[in-house]
């Protein structure tokens, strides 16, 4: 993931955004 900013982890449960870990329905 070196190359990505945006990653979903867990599918539904968090994203990792310009490295931080916020709740998905924060990120979206």
């Amino acid at each position: 993931y070196s190359n990505l900013t945006d990653v979903v982890w867990n599918g539904q449960s968090k994203v990792i955004l310009n490295n931080r870990i916020v709740p998905y329905d924060k990120a979206f």
